[in-house]
């Protein structure tokens, strides 16, 4: 790079909220481990798929039966975090000020379907203001844990299979290690394929350039500071801040919401239709983006899992309308 590519780099940066370690306290912000809620406030269910047989074959037939075997029920929602708003308030008061004052925020997935499924279905947010002193952690639901030990059988069936000794690696979990977060405000670069980058001609007439290109995603993947995981790789867990896109811009699927178009795509070869999409598509916001193989500590995961709201909801306090879409390599 030299200093005009630097300065095209530079005047890209944009704010955002990213985590490290945290203290563990009553209400804190943290990774996996049980939801925090008042006291007889029961772990919220992910219900039956009505559109199951739709799912099914979106899976293929490498997940058909899993999706089956999960969708025709209602099943616990895994739970992947809490965020302290006021905390994260406090850390990044211009990204964050149109989260709630006060409460948390807890984000649940449906991990078995939701990467085929309905990107409302599968996700669930709640915003709940139970005072700290009064929170209890909930016990995980015995259909949840009847679940994961399924599950294991299952993994340790198939390492078996393989010819590999299931003790040399981690197996599938329902409830992930819990790890207090820390948010802290952060500049970020956006990927070349989020929607915020287009707010950038420049830089993008730059993104054909090879060297050009390595050494923005050099700067853009860095993996110190806020960003280092505990194994040494980068974090990308994110809040309000441009998408870290594996695959594309997850608010894609908030601005094509209609279920035959989002999985078909149909008008992609359009020049026009793709910044129609674009365009509408900065209507969202990414609320939360949780790194699959740092939520749950288990080797050979990977996938990043986005929360994705309207901006003018986001501003109105309405979480019914979050979408989750999950992307991996």
């Amino acid at each position: 790079m030299d200093a005009s590519d630097v300065a095209l780099a530079m005047a890209a940066l944009a704010p955002a909220v990213c985590f490290s370690d945290g203290t563990d306290r009553p209400g804190g912000s943290k990774l996996g481990g049980c939801p925090e809620l008042a006291r007889g406030v029961a772990w919220p269910m992910r219900k039956a798929l009505e559109n199951l047989d739709d799912v099914v074959r979106r899976g293929g037939s490498s997940h058909a039966e899993h999706i089956a075997t999960y969708g025709r029920d209602d099943v616990p929602f895994p739970f992947f975090a809490q965020i302290d708003c006021a905390e994260v308030r406090r850390a990044a008061p211009d990204v964050a000020r149109d989260l709630p004052e006060r409460g948390r925020l807890l984000f649940f997935y449906d991990i078995w379907c939701g990467p085929w499924g309905d990107d409302d279905v599968s996700a669930l947010v709640l915003h709940d203001v139970t005072p700290a002193a009064k929170l209890v952690a909930c016990t995980p639901p015995k259909a949840l844990l009847a679940i994961e030990e399924q599950e294991r059988d299952a993994w340790r069936a198939a390492m078996v299979a393989a010819k590999l000794d299931p003790n040399e690696y981690d197996a599938p979990r329902c409830i992930h290690p819990t790890r207090a977060l820390a948010p802290e405000r952060s500049l970020v670069l956006p990927d070349f394929m989020s929607f915020d980058a287009r707010r950038h001609p420049a830089l993008l007439a730059r993104a054909d350039d090879d060297d050009f290109s390595e050494a923005y995603g050099a700067f853009a993947d860095w993996g110190g500071g806020l960003f280092e995981g505990p194994d040494g790789g980068a974090r990308l867990h994110r809040m309000l801040g441009p998408p870290v896109c594996v695959q594309r811009d997850p608010r894609v699927h908030g601005v094509l919401q209609d279920d035959a178009t989002r999985w078909t795509n149909p008008g992609w070869s359009d020049p026009a239709f793709r910044e129609r999409i674009a365009s509408d598509g900065l209507a969202w916001r990414v609320l939360l983006q949780i790194d699959l193989a740092d939520l749950t500590q288990v080797r050979l995961t990977e996938g990043v899992v986005y929360f994705i709201i309207r901006a003018d909801a986001l501003a109105a306090g309405d979480f019914s309308g979050v979408r989750a879409v999950y992307q991996q390599t």
